[in-house]
């Protein structure tokens, strides 16, 4: 969903992009290795929220990925992981501001605060200003994962 309407669900080659969409994004277009795997989000609003399944958390589990704008796309937007709680309550979690040129984010997010919870977790990108340029203000998050330690 955009905040403005829901979208299709991806991938749906039919679908109408006109609110924004997200797909994978081939790593060796960034530098990486092949088998990444990279979430590429393109906003046409003022923001795009990608909405997950139902997930219950562990005492232990934390979310990571790297956060960063393609080489290619100059930026300044803002990444965030949110939730939607078994009540269908919406919640801010945490979130990191992003220019172009500065080093990727490196997030390793405690999740225990939401341990024993059911939530759907949504990764958001937002920006700061209008979009002047549908090439601009693209955000990539590599590897994005919820990881739980053994125990």
């Amino acid at each position: 969903m955009n905040g403005v309407r829901k979208l299709t669900p991806c991938p749906n080659p039919n679908a109408d992009l006109s609110g924004g969409y997200a797909t994978t994004l081939d790593p060796t277009l960034e530098g990486l290795p092949v088998n990444v795997p990279i979430l590429l989000m393109i906003p046409t609003a003022n923001a795009l929220f990608l909405r997950y399944p139902s997930f219950m958390v562990g005492a232990s589990d934390r979310f990571r990925a790297t956060l960063r704008c393609p080489a290619s796309s100059p930026c300044d937007i803002q990444f965030a992981l949110e939730y939607y709680d078994a009540n269908e309550k919406y919640h801010d979690f945490v979130t990191w501001d992003y220019k172009n040129g500065e080093n990727p984010i490196n997030v390793d997010a405690d999740l225990s605060p939401l341990a024993g919870q059911s939530v759907d977790f949504i990764l958001t990108l937002r920006l700061f200003h209008e979009i002047e340029n549908p090439q601009q203000d693209n955000g990539i998050w590599i590897a994005p994962h919820i990881y739980r330690p053994l125990q």
